[in-house]
């Protein structure tokens, strides 16, 4: 008899995985929703996904029953190494008729080397465009804007540096929720995020935009000290540095001064050859680039697996992304608890908002939210939405001294920023009333209105 799937337990790291996301939907017997996240995982060359999803295809869980299709995943997994789809593979080929088995066998092995884990990101290559037109990420207006001043002690930096933050505008005209894709120290990421909340942009809500922020010192030319370090990039690439090649593909898209399509192109190129080969840090760039068509014709199928692939090799950004593109909430929690568990600090304030406003959540969940909260206390950037986090966590617990004294602090620092406080106003007078905040669990502490308010 052919066996149920192979479930994980604990909470290590490859829990946190699409892998682990099927697991969890077939322990909760949501079969339909398991084999779609199995077969996502099966086509970008997960051998224990292949294995599982044959089992379901086997069974007839979540799919129509196919024995045949069962064999071929089964034969995929087999020959990744995986000792139970071998027995798997001659129990499945035993249950179909002698002239459709020879068929099977025959074909199962170049279906095998088309699933393998190589084949199947060979599958994903971006097409490259070397001629067209720069595609940029289509931008809210910006209305003003503060420049960030050269981060003091920052010797270490051999007097230059630079961040690449992304944040959320909100219909407020704001930039929120700022988190790094790549910075040289953090010294200049925090200086990036100190002077952002001071920036201004045209009303287009919930818009995720993209920030170069280069330093350089008055003792240097930021053309020197940009050629200097592509050159170091470029060289470590030449000798062979996988790793390097896909630094210096994202380099070429965000340090270029005036980057043309020629250097699109290039970085793109780079970016892939190195995701093919297995860089974590290049399937995630890569997926940028074909989520906004950068260097290579747009695709967001292929963007979202490499990024499912980043996530499968630990990238905390990677995680977050799909956590925040994702319309099930079950999906987003999971997510949201990968990109935790892998330290990223935006994740962490999410998800304790998430439990904070949910009316169900349990004592557990509220002593999590705060515990989640401390963690990012220091690192986490938009420091308003941090403190109307704590405040919603602590009014979640009945604390409701806590509750004012944290919302007190993110009304400080609006008006510091110079930002709305009606709304931040109106949640104070509910903890005065002793009254936590119930809200929808797709809101966030940065973007919420009162349409997401349950129970008014």
């Amino acid at each position: 008899m052919l066996a149920a799937p192979v479930l994980a337990n604990g909470t290590t790291e490859s829990d946190w995985t699409g892998l682990g996301l099927a697991l969890v939907y077939y322990e909760n017997k949501q079969f339909q929703e398991a084999a779609k996240a199995f077969e996502r995982e099966a086509e970008l060359g997960t051998a224990a996904a292949q294995r599982n999803l044959g089992l379901m295809l086997a069974k007839g869980e979540g799919v129509e029953q196919n024995l045949s299709q069962a064999y071929l995943w089964f034969r995929a997994a087999a020959e990744q190494g995986d000792q139970q789809a071998v027995a798997l593979a001659d129990i499945a080929l035993s249950k179909v008729p002698t002239d459709e088995a020879d068929k099977l066998v025959a074909r199962s092995g170049e279906f095998a080397t088309q699933h393998a884990p190589l084949a199947a990101r060979k599958a994903l290559y971006p097409v490259i465009e070397d001629d067209a037109k720069p595609t940029y990420q289509s931008r809210p207006k910006t209305v003003s804007t503060v420049a960030p001043i050269f981060p003091a002690g920052s010797a270490h930096s051999r007097n230059f540096g630079f961040s690449l933050v992304v944040f959320e505008t909100t219909a407020d005209g704001l930039a929120r929720d700022y988190r790094s894709i790549r910075t040289t120290h953090e010294d200049f990421y925090e200086a990036s995020t100190r002077v952002l909340p001071k920036w201004r942009f045209g009303f287009e809500p919930n818009r995720a935009v993209q920030q170069m922020f280069r330093y350089t010192s008055a003792s240097l030319t930021e053309d020197r000290v940009i050629e200097s370090v592509m050159r170091d990039w470029e060289q470590q690439a030449e000798s062979g540095s996988q790793q390097a090649a896909a630094i210096l593909g994202v380099l070429l898209h965000t340090l270029t001064p005036k980057p043309t399509a020629a250097d699109y192109a290039r970085g793109t190129r780079l970016m892939a050859d190195a995701a093919v080969h297995g860089v974590p840090l290049a399937m995630d760039s890569l997926a940028t680039a074909l989520n906004w068509g950068i260097g290579c014709t747009r695709d967001f199928d292929k963007a979202r697996n490499w990024r499912h692939l980043a996530a499968n090799f630990g990238v905390a950004s990677a995680r977050y992304e799909l956590a925040t593109l994702s319309k099930n909430s079950s999906k987003k929690r999971f997510w949201l608890e990968a990109a935790s568990h892998s330290g990223n600090d935006n994740a962490k304030v999410l998800l304790a908002w998430t439990f904070a406003v949910d009316g169900a959540s349990s004592e557990n969940d509220i002593e999590r939210a705060i515990k989640l909260l401390e963690q990012a206390q220091d690192t986490y950037q938009d420091k308003v939405a941090h403190a109307e986090a704590f405040a919603a966590s602590y009014a979640a617990a009945a604390n409701f001294h806590e509750a004012r004294k944290w919302q007190k602090r993110a009304a400080k620092l609006r008006r510091r920023y110079d930002w709305p406080t009606q709304q931040s106003d109106w949640v104070m007078a509910r903890y005065e009333s002793n009254m936590a905040l119930h809200l929808r669990t797709s809101s966030t502490p940065w973007s919420w209105s009162a349409d997401d308010v349950l129970g008014k």
